[in-house]
């Protein structure tokens, strides 16, 4: 399973320039392709306990009615 990443994490990656194309820089595919597996593993999670935190709260919205 990969790791999850922090907002911070995103804002703060770096990733390794295998020289110039044009005008801009050339990205090591791999790193990349890791770094968006963490993102969306921490997405994932994120979404899951959106869903198990809404449905606890309508439950309790429920029982208190």
């Amino acid at each position: 399973m990969a790791t999850t990443v922090s907002p911070r994490d995103v804002r703060e990656k770096k990733f390794t320039t295998r020289g110039l194309l044009w005008s801009g820089d050339w990205y090591r595919a791999d790193e990349v392709d890791e770094f968006l597996d963490q993102v969306a593993a921490t997405l994932e999670l994120v979404g899951a306990d959106n869903i198990r935190l809404t449905r606890r709260l309508k439950l309790r919205e429920r029982n208190e009615s």
